[in-house]
C-alpha cells in the first residue's frame, strides 16, 4: 500500500506556490464566522487544437470534467466564492482567490491560487470542464470530488479528501485517494490498459464488461470483497484479497483500500 505515500507527495509537490502570503495572514485578520458570499463565474475559453494534455490543481471545491468528441474547444466554467463574515471582507478575499491557467508546449495547465492563511474564510474555486476528449487529464485536488466522464484517453486523478467518480473512461485509470469512495463504470478496457484504484479510507466500486480482458486484484485491511458477473481464471481468495485472469489476462486491474469495501461487478 506504498502508493499512498506517493500519492500524498504529489499533492504536496504540485499544489507548493499555489498560496499567496502576502501581507499578514495573506492580508486579513481571522474572522468569526462564515454568514457572508461573494462569489464570481468562470467563463475561460481556449483552443486545444496543439495540446495532447492538460492538468488541474485544486485546493478546496469540486473538479468536474466531460470529455466531447470532436472538438478542439477546451472551457473552463464554475465559479471562485469566499465565505467570510462580511460581503467587504469577502470580496476583499475573493480578489486574492484566483485561477492561473498557462499553455506550455503540448499542455494546459490550471491552478487555484490563495493566500496561504484564509484566517478561518471559507476558500473554494469549483471547476466544470468541457475538453476535447482526445486529451490526457491529470487532475488533483485536496478538498471536493472529482467526477470525470466521457474521456477516451488517460485520466490520473489524486485526491486527499472526497469521492472520485469515473464514468465511460476509455484510457488508462489511474486514481490514489485518503479519504473517500472511488467509483468506475469502464465501457471497455484496452489491450494492455490499466486501471488502478486505491483509497485509504473507503469504498471502491469498479464495473466492468464480461469480456473484459486483465488480470484482476482487490487488496484491503478492514472490510469486504465482493465480486458478482465476472469469471475468473485461477481465481484465489482470501479474507482480505481477490486475484484471478479474467479473459486473456491482458490488462491490468488493481484495487485497493485499507478501511472500506470493495467491489467488482461484470455486466
Amino acid at each position: 500500500m506504498g502508493k499512498k505515500v506517493v500519492a500524498l507527495t504529489v499533492i504536496a509537490a504540485l499544489t507548493a506556490g499555489c498560496g499567496d502570503s502576502s501581507g499578514p495572514n495573506g492580508g486579513g485578520g481571522q474572522v468569526d464566522n462564515q454568514d457572508f458570499l461573494a462569489e464570481v463565474s468562470l467563463n475561460i475559453d481556449l483552443d486545444a487544437s496543439a495540446r495532447t494534455t492538460f492538468n488541474v490543481v485544486g485546493i478546496n471545491g469540486n473538479i468536474t470534467v466531460v470529455g466531447v468528441a470532436g472538438t478542439d474547444n477546451f472551457q473552463i466554467r464554475g465559479e471562485r466564492q469566499v465565505w467570510s463574515e462580511s460581503v467587504a471582507d469577502a470580496q476583499d478575499y475573493l480578489d486574492r482567490l484566483q485561477v492561473a491557467v498557462t499553455e506550455i508546449g503540448n499542455e494546459i495547465r490550471i491552478r487555484t491560487v490563495q493566500p496561504s492563511n484564509t484566517g478561518g474564510r471559507n476558500l473554494v474555486v469549483n471547476y466544470e470542464l468541457s475538453v476535447p476528449a482526445r486529451l490526457t487529464a491529470q487532475l488533483v485536488n485536496i478538498n471536493g470530488n472529482v467526477t470525470v466522464q466521457l474521456m477516451d484517453d488517460i485520466v490520473s486523478v489524486t485526491n486527499t479528501n472526497g469521492n472520485v467518480t469515473l464514468d465511460d473512461v476509455l484510457g488508462d485509470q489511474l486514481v490514489s485517494l485518503v479519504n473517500g469512495n472511488v467509483e468506475s463504470q469502464t465501457p471497455i478496457l484496452a489491450p494492455n490498459g490499466i486501471i488502478d484504484l486505491v483509497t485509504v479510507n473507503g469504498n471502491v466500486a469498479l464495473d466492468i464488461p464480461q469480456n473484459t480482458s486483465a488480470q484482476f486484484s482487490a487488496t484491503l485491511v478492514n472490510g469486504v470483497i465482493t465480486v458478482s458477473g465476472l469469471v475468473f481464471l485461477n481465481p484465489v481468495q482470501t479474507l482480505t484479497s481477490f486475484s484471478g485472469t479474467l479473459g486473456g489476462g491482458q490488462g491490468s486491474i488493481d484495487l485497493q483500500t485499507v478501511n472500506g469495501n470493495i467491489q467488482a461487478t461484470g455486466f
